[in-house]
C-alpha cells in the first residue's frame, strides 16, 4: 500500500549505492592510514628508533653512559655531555669540523685527545669529559 513512498527512482538508487560505496571505501582507507601511522599501538611512546650518525658524533645517552662506566666507574652524564659540547660545537671546532669517532681504535684516542687538548688550551677536567665521551662512543660503536 505504501510501497510507492519507499522506492527510489533507479538513478536515485544508483547515486545512493555509490555514495556507500565511497564511504566504505573512505572507511578502510583510514583504517589502512592509522594503522601504517602506528595509531594502534598498544606501546606507543615507547618505541624509539634512533640511528647513530656514520661518524659516531652524537649528543650521549644512557647506552653511551652505561658502556663507558665498565672503563671509568666514576663517568656521569653531565661530564659526557660536556665532552659532547666540546667535541663537537666548542673548542675541538674552532680549528676542524668534528673528526669521524669510529674510524679511530680505542687505543689511538688518548693521544690524539692529548695533542688537541694542549692545542684547543682546555683545562684537564674538560680534556677528561672530551676522553670520556669519546671512549663512551667507542664503547656504544655499531659492530659491523
Amino acid at each position: 500500500m505504501f510501497s510507492h513512498l519507499f522506492s527510489l527512482p533507479l538513478a536515485e538508487s544508483k547515486i545512493y549505492s555509490l555514495m556507500n560505496t565511497a564511504k566504505l571505501f573512505l572507511c578502510v582507507f583510514a583504517l589502512i592510514f592509522a594503522a601504517s601511522c602506528g595509531i594502534f599501538r598498544k606501546d606507543k611512546g615507547t618505541v624509539t628508533t634512533t640511528t647513530k650518525p656514520e661518524n659516531g658524533v652524537y649528543e650521549p645517552g644512557q647506552e653511551e653512559l652505561k658502556a663507558v662506566k665498565s672503563q671509568f666507574k666514576d663517568a656521569t652524564m653531565a661530564e659526557l655531555k660536556e665532552g659532547y659540547a666540546l667535541y663537537a660545537q666548542g673548542a675541538c671546532t674552532k680549528c676542524h669540523t668534528p673528526k669521524n669517532i669510529y674510524k679511530r681504535e680505542v687505543s689511538e684516542w688518548p693521544g690524539i685527545i692529548d695533542r688537541m687538548a694542549e692545542k684547543a688550551k682546555i683545562t684537564a677536567d674538560e680534556k677528561d669529559a672530551v676522553h670520556k665521551y669519546v671512549m663512551a662512543i667507542k664503547a656504544s660503536q655499531p659492530k659491523e
